[in-house]
């Protein structure tokens, strides 16, 4: 491993491959984040020094993203619960949770997966 001046712009030393289903809920989305660092790290550990001289050079520009902002979270009461599911799924419902205003008041929403179980109880309340 090496240090380089620019940030994110260091050579690759290995790649994972993530995939979603686009349902995911940010704890979902963390969790598959993290056991893929793991991998990579242990993967890079296990195969050292080989794996320190394997390193690709970068193609592209480096990247960086915005940090999100409480702001960033604001539902549209005008637009429909399909159009800002997104949002909502990948909102942090501690640090940035959405929300929406009506009138002088604001909202908080989350969202939370029913389990299996869960959704057949659910399901003989309301029948």
């Amino acid at each position: 491993m090496e240090a380089v001046e620019k940030v994110d712009s260091g050579p690759i030393y290995r790649k994972i491959w993530m995939e979603f289903n686009g349902g995911e809920l940010l704890d979902e989305l963390r969790e598959k984040q993290a056991e893929a660092t793991l991998d990579l790290c242990r993967n890079f550990v296990d195969h050292y020094p080989a794996s320190a001289r394997g390193g690709v050079p970068q193609q592209e520009e480096e990247s960086f993203f915005t940090r999100r902002r409480p702001e960033d979270s604001e539902l549209n009461p005008q637009e429909s619960f399909a159009q800002q599911f997104n949002l909502l799924r990948v909102a942090d419902p501690e640090r940035y949770p959405a929300w929406f205003q009506h009138g002088i008041t604001r909202y908080v929403l989350s969202i939370k997966r029913m389990k299996y179980l869960e959704k057949k109880q659910a399901h003989k309340q309301i029948l």
